[in-house]
């Protein structure tokens, strides 16, 4: 269940595709899968940070917010966990709080590396 969030900490950490996206960055491309993962994970930590309740608001008007509803529907490992509607990207209400804290301390181990 956690390893969709896993292997997009990998990917973002990387920058290596692990196997079960690379058709995805194929489709779409390295930086809209990385922004994309870039925000599922910033969204995630700031869950944790803030015991924030709300939905990640998506503008389809962004590649990569097209590419998150694809994979929140399409990508098994993360359809299980992740659903949107209304154009908000959220937990699945059968996704229990020992889960959502569980996916939330491994996006965790994304840290944003500042480039000057």
């Amino acid at each position: 269940m956690a390893n969709a969030i896993a292997d997009l900490v990998e990917l973002v950490n990387t920058r290596i595709a692990p196997s079960s996206v690379a058709s995805y960055v194929v489709q779409y491309g390295d930086i809209d899968m990385r922004v994309m993962a870039i925000n599922v994970l910033d969204w995630l930590q700031r869950q944790r940070r803030f015991r924030n309740q709300k939905g990640l608001v998506l503008n389809l008007s962004f590649p990569w917010c097209q590419l998150l509803v694809e994979l929140a529907h399409e990508w098994c490992p993360m359809a299980e966990l992740f659903e949107v509607q209304d154009n908000v990207f959220n937990f699945k209400g059968n996704v229990g709080l020992p889960d959502r804290d569980a996916l939330q301390a491994i996006a965790m181990r994304y840290q944003p590396v500042v480039r000057i």
